[in-house]
């Protein structure tokens, strides 16, 4: 909605409704607007603005769907998604590591201060959480910076690079690859 059709964000809050919490498939609650307040009220009373709505809510179902099916994390694009990427490393996906242990937790957002699409590893006895995977060194500083600000803040970078783990300063010392 933020990003297509240019309505106000009031951003994503935390809440254990019922309708989200006990379901055994992926579910979302939306809030389109406020019918109270005079501009979001005429916009989603006209036959324009919910088919506006209705448009982009399928359109976010169906790219859930396709990085469901690529099994690819699925990361917010912010408002400076139209910058062009100038620290693209091709090959290598960076990650945010924000936990580790011995006990194996379920991948559901209570578990991780509110942070969905967390990954989990196995290595050896321990397991891994990451959050984010993208291969630009820009967007994962960003995605870092947002881990910190949820209360991982020993959070750190990893890199992966054609598949196989990586030193990220070395990668950053070798320079980009695109």
């Amino acid at each position: 909605f933020t990003n297509n059709l240019k309505r106000k964000s009031r951003g994503v809050k935390q809440a254990g409704f019922v309708v989200l919490h006990q379901t055994f498939m992926p579910s979302v609650l939306i809030e389109t607007g406020f019918i109270t307040n005079k501009n979001e009220g005429s916009f989603l009373n006209s036959k324009s603005g919910q088919e506006k709505i209705a448009k982009e809510i399928a359109n976010a179902i169906l790219n859930y769907k396709k990085h469901l099916d690529t099994n690819t994390v699925v990361e917010l694009q912010n408002d400076n998604s139209n910058v062009k990427d100038k620290n693209v490393y091709e090959g290598v996906d960076f990650k945010v590591q924000i936990a580790s242990g011995r006990k194996k937790l379920q991948l559901k957002s209570y578990n991780f201060k509110g942070l969905k699409n967390v990954e989990r590893e196995k290595v050896g006895k321990m397991y891994k959480y990451y959050y984010g995977k993208t291969n630009n060194y820009d967007e994962i500083k960003k995605i870092q910076a947002k881990t910190k600000k949820q209360g991982f803040t020993s959070s750190f970078l990893v890199a992966y690079k054609n598949g196989k783990k990586v030193d990220v300063n070395k990668l950053l010392k070798e320079g980009k690859v695109n």
